[in-house]
């Protein structure tokens, strides 16, 4: 390989490497938030997901006191999220499996929004499974939200001179009435929705027309599964700074023809030419370019020919299927070796409320001198010079910023801007309590209690680990002490080594001499190389007998009563009953509940394995596992141990 072509494929792979995504624009998909029905400590991770998937904008349903929504208004403050009012706009639901083409369906009507609902799972006034968990996980029923809202950020643009578009048609035979197809112009870029809105698969070949010409173009066959919907960019030119990042480099005949697979993004970057797709099968991509490109092209990690044609002007690209669930493949095309370059170095995350250092790379020394780095507003950096040719950059990061959360780095040389970097913030360091508690609402659904619940069986005790998480990119030294009088803890305090990135387990045992009103707070303390207090709360049982407490064990609304003996643990809404929450199986943490049970005002009493409820409950539906065996009479759930 010669230099050039050596120093080409470098810069193509920094290019994919360092790829960073199309500034936010005007939000066209909106989230609801159900905030009062939805537990406060997941707020921000629920929130900072939200942001980081393109969503940019949310709707608050009516409902919660004014404090609540107060709180929860200034996360959106914090991570520049708007609150975008009902007004009547349309509403998709994520669970249904028309989705997709329903969603765009609404966002190509004159008001171009659409709120999205069911998201998030809600525990009250029942539980209400929603596209995801408790735990976070998704399951791939937000894929159809995660494409439209990167959809929504990259043809923004498109949207402001968007008109009611035109009918597209078929090639060789009409369009089934089940399929819609439709083109649409703005800002001298185009773009083709194709839906199937039927049960069957369709396959089929459309025509577009060419702007500002009496041209047309067949594109290549497509497929559509059922309630199925493409994107296709088509005549979309590169010099536009609209649908092109920092490409005023190319001209004004440069364009990418068309795509078979959904464009997200596009720019330049250090001579090359990177482009982002929804790709869950093999496509093409077809530029039109004033000269041949230097090549080489990586598509989906891995070197690939591309196909010039110099009669047309034009080259073709394949486009690899992404990886499942989200089908993400970019594609990089080196268009030639440019004159300086410089480059961010393995830059990736930043610690909030430190110093962090950035390293960063140039191509002469006197690019480097003439760099000068673009942060966010309110952040400070001092560079110092590591060599000729690198800068580092000892930058302060502000301490208010939320975990999961994204900023963007730039690079910028004689007013052009040379690389970019999308840095996602961690907290410096974080704790977990393994021994804590989860709450089983409903099958599927797990959420650990917060703070922390730790039962602990009197007189023994009981060991308890925390789990110290070290979100720095160096080791770190800390000291970690346990308090919750009167419980007693061998050792007090600890010292911890945590690597770098890393978790470090500390072991500390728990005493319980007398028998406290439950539950007992403590505090959970770090110092050292970070600082860090959370609350913990153990509950004591003594040898024999079960305890009942009130505890907020789902994070929404008032605490939960509970029922408690080494074995089985029983929630309800209230002491009086009103919902049924759980029947835990201690032993292999499983909740036999089949579903939440509605109770009348209850008489509950609760010895050692048996459960009992006056007047007994309707339609309860238990959960059949090999490892412990229910007996129900009545209101009388008598729970044994199956040895095999």
């Amino acid at each position: 390989m010669s230099r050039a072509c050596a120093r080409l494929l470098g810069l193509l792979l920094c290019a994919v490497a360092l790829w960073a995504a199309t500034p936010p624009s005007a939000p066209l998909e909106i989230v609801e938030f159900p905030f009062a029905q939805f537990p406060r400590q997941l707020w921000e991770r629920e929130l900072a997901w939200f942001k980081s998937i393109g969503i940019r904008a949310v709707s608050l349903p009516p409902g919660g006191d004014a404090a609540l929504r107060a709180e929860v208004q200034a996360l959106f403050a914090r991570l520049d999220l708007k609150i975008v009012p009902d007004e009547g706009l349309p509403r998709v639901s994520a669970l249904s499996a028309q989705s997709l083409v329903a969603s765009r369906d609404e966002i190509l009507k004159p008001r171009h929004a659409v709120i999205w609902t069911d998201v998030e799972t809600t525990l009250t006034p029942a539980l209400h499974p929603g596209a995801v968990s408790l735990a976070g996980d998704d399951q791939g029923a937000v894929n159809a939200l995660r494409r439209d809202a990167r959809l929504a950020q990259y043809w923004s643009p498109l949207f402001e001179s968007l008109g009611p578009g035109a009918a597209m048609h078929g090639v060789g035979r009409p369009l089934p009435p089940s399929v819609s197809a439709r083109q649409f112009r703005g800002h001298g870029a185009s773009a083709a929705i194709v839906s199937n809105h039927g049960t069957k698969p369709w396959t089929g070949t459309l025509r577009a027309a060419l702007p500002n010409s009496r041209q047309f173009l067949v594109l290549p066959p497509l497929t559509l599964a059922p309630a199925e919907s493409l994107w296709l960019p088509l005549h979309v030119p590169l010099a536009s700074r609209l649908f092109c990042t920092q490409c005023a480099a190319f001209g004004n005949g440069d364009r990418l023809v068309y795509a078979t697979s959904e464009l997200n993004a596009m720019e330049f970057e250090n001579g090359t030419l990177a482009l982002e797709f929804y790709a869950p099968s093999p496509g093409e991509a077809v530029l039109e370019m004033a000269r041949r490109p230097r090549g080489p092209y990586l598509a989906g990690g891995r070197l690939k020919p591309f196909d010039w044609d110099s009669a047309t002007q034009r080259v073709k690209l394949t486009i690899p299927a992404g990886k499942g669930p989200l089908f993400r493949t970019r594609v990089a095309l080196a268009i030639d070796a440019p004159d300086q370059s410089a480059f961010f170095v393995d830059a990736k995350r930043l610690v909030i409320g430190e110093r962090n250092r950035v390293l960063t790379s140039y191509s002469s020394p006197e690019l480097a001198r003439r760099s000068r780095l673009k942060l966010p507003a309110g952040w400070s950096a001092t560079a110092a010079v590591k060599s000729p040719l690198e800068i580092e950059y000892a930058m302060q990061v502000p301490a208010g910023l939320l975990h999961g959360d994204h900023a963007e780095l730039a690079l910028e040389a004689d007013g052009v801007e040379m690389s970019r970097a999308r840095v996602t913030l961690v907290r410096p360091v974080s704790l977990r309590v393994r021994e804590g508690v989860s709450l089983h609402p409903g099958p599927g659904q797990e959420l650990p209690v917060w703070p922390a619940l730790v039962p602990v069986e009197q007189p023994a005790g009981r060991a308890i680990t925390v789990v110290v998480h070290n979100g720095a990119p160096e080791i770190r030294t800390f000291r970690l002490s346990l308090e919750a009088a009167p419980l007693e803890f061998s050792p007090a305090s600890q010292e911890v080594v945590v690597g770098a990135l890393a978790d470090r387990e500390v072991t500390f045992r728990v005493f319980a001499g007398s028998a406290p009103s439950n539950p007992v707070t403590g505090q959970l303390r770090l110092s050292g190389a970070a600082k860090l207090d959370e609350p913990v709360q153990f509950v004591v049982i003594p040898r024999g007998q079960p305890v009942e407490y009130a505890a907020q064990m789902d994070g929404v609304g008032e605490p939960e009563y509970v029922l408690e003996s080494s074995r089985v643990r029983a929630v309800f809404a209230n002491a009086r009953g009103g919902r049924w929450l759980e029947l835990l199986w201690k032993e292999s943490n499983r909740s036999l509940l089949a579903g939440q049970t509605p109770l009348e005002p209850s008489h509950l009493d609760l010895r050692d394995t048996t459960l009992t409820i006056n007047p007994a409950p309707a339609g309860v539906k238990l959960e059949q596992y090999s490892d412990v065996h229910v007996e129900q009479q009545a209101g009388v759930f008598r729970l044994e141990r199956v040895t095999k």
